[in-house]
């Protein structure tokens, strides 16, 4: 059984742990990780999905992943990057971009500056079907159709990650 530790609505964590599945209580959250890998030529990678998801099956977007109890979101980043795509990175690598909350859930976004090719990721089955780099145009008319999920976010993340990827 996973567990998440629950935070206020500032991302500090209560003391309490939740098991996964479970519905949150009202004004409790839960963090998350969501990591935008960007290239030197300033693409992006993304991911789609695996068909059989429980969340946004098939549905094209970035490393993401729900913290366990105990870990930090930079940990739970790492580990989400290496469980799914089989990119090793360390803590310290992970630029912040912002912290958004959306529903029960505060989301640390972070940048990882990295150029692997595609050939070298090992796509974890279960949660990836298939990885590409996008350039930030292709990225933005993929959300705005709705092949890849639309992050609340979007231009500001882009923004910063323009300005941190000169």
């Amino acid at each position: 059984m996973e567990y998440w530790d629950i935070c206020d609505a500032t991302g500090k964590p209560t003391g309490c742990i939740w098991p996964k599945g479970e519905p949150f209580p009202l004004g409790m959250y839960h963090l998350a990780a969501e990591i935008w890998v960007v290239n030197k030529n300033g693409e992006i990678l993304i991911q789609r999905r695996a068909a059989g998801c429980e969340i946004l099956p098939g549905v094209w977007g970035l490393t993401t992943g729900r913290i366990a109890a105990g870990e930090s979101t930079r940990q739970g980043a790492v580990r989400e990057l290496w469980e799914e795509l089989g990119i090793a990175a360390q803590p310290e690598e992970l630029v912040p971009l912002l912290r958004a909350r959306r529903t029960e859930l505060i989301w640390d976004v972070y940048l990882l500056r990295r150029d692997t090719p595609l050939s070298a990721l090992r796509l974890q089955e279960e949660e990836v079907a298939e990885a590409r780099w996008v350039t930030p145009d292709i990225f933005r008319q993929m959300a705005a159709t709705g092949e890849l999920y639309r992050y609340p976010e979007l231009e500001d993340v882009l923004g910063r990650v323009k300005e941190l990827c000169r």
